[in-house]
């Protein structure tokens, strides 16, 4: 036990980048430690096994599961009041989960730049190319590719079937397709690689495999009332584009809140390339801007 709460308390050392919020390890380390100064000690081996056993506990209740975690709080005097302490550091965990995932996409991006991405590429190479989660530039090329462009739709798509791509983004893309008429469009023109995409899309809503709620909705993308529009499309496909396979996405058009997208207008979706280096201030909440 003293030896995991040595590990557990010399965290910290490790590189982070400039202005990150803390992570997990961290606030726990410094919650501890807070709880040790309360003792009058900042020394493990000077306190009681009573007081280490605390100490033990508390750590594995703020990185337990909830129920596990709602069985531990049971021991304390005041359950709730160390459930809320993990509450908060699930909070603080999930926002520098977000802030990692920003900045590797702020790196990733640079470095993109540094090689070369002003050249012109098939956008899908682009973003393979960029190797990092970039939820506000999946967004940009889902609300703002030329749906009528091969290219610029395979790039969309391809955004949409990763995991991490956020719901509203989904969402915005099937409300383009209803007010675009897209389904029936590439039927016309026999697109089947598309519309099979599209279907491969309704059934990974369908089967909760996007979980990511950050990014709200703009009232110009705002889905809640074309729910009827793509029921229409929908039933188009089901008359004209033979057999069975369209199915609608379950609780889609409804309302979706957040934080607003980040601007991403250094990506040329018509050209497929960058036009210049990222800007930080695009990258990152307030707090964390003055990156190096």
């Amino acid at each position: 036990m003293l030896r995991e709460l040595l590990r557990v308390m010399s965290v910290g050392r490790e590189f982070q980048p400039p202005g990150a919020p803390p992570c997990r390890d961290n606030v726990i380390a410094l919650t501890l430690r807070g709880l040790m100064l309360g003792w009058k000690t900042k020394d493990l081996t000077k306190l009681s096994e009573l007081q280490r056993c605390e100490l033990y506990l508390i750590n594995t209740l703020l990185r337990s599961d909830p129920g596990e975690a709602g069985r531990i709080a049971q021991l304390f005097a005041r359950p709730e009041t160390m459930l809320d302490l993990r509450d908060e550091i699930d909070a603080i965990a999930l926002r520098r989960t977000a802030f990692d995932r920003d900045y590797g996409a702020f790196v990733a991006t640079r470095d993109l730049w540094t090689n070369g991405a002003d050249t012109a590429r098939p956008m899908i190479a682009l973003l393979q190319g960029l190797g990092a989660a970039d939820i506000d530039l999946w967004h940009h090329v889902v609300t703002r590719h030329d749906l009528s462009n091969p290219d610029q739709r395979r790039a969309a798509v391809w955004c949409l079937q990763q995991k991490d791509v956020n719901r509203s983004t989904v969402a915005a893309f099937f409300g383009r397709l209803a007010k675009e008429q897209a389904l029936r469009t590439a039927l016309a023109q026999g697109d089947t690689e598309f519309l099979t995409a599209v279907q491969g899309l309704i059934g990974a809503w369908n089967d909760s495999f996007y979980k990511l709620s950050e990014l709200a909705l703009s009232p110009a993308l705002d889905v809640r009332t074309l729910k009827p529009l793509f029921e229409d499309e929908l039933e188009y496909m089901q008359e004209h584009a033979g057999g069975g396979g369209w199915i609608a996405p379950h609780c889609l058009f409804v309302e979706y809140d957040g934080r607003a997208p980040r601007n991403r207008d250094l990506w040329d979706l018509h050209r497929s390339c960058l036009t210049q280096p990222p800007r930080q201030a695009d990258c990152f909440e307030a707090a964390f801007e003055s990156l190096s």
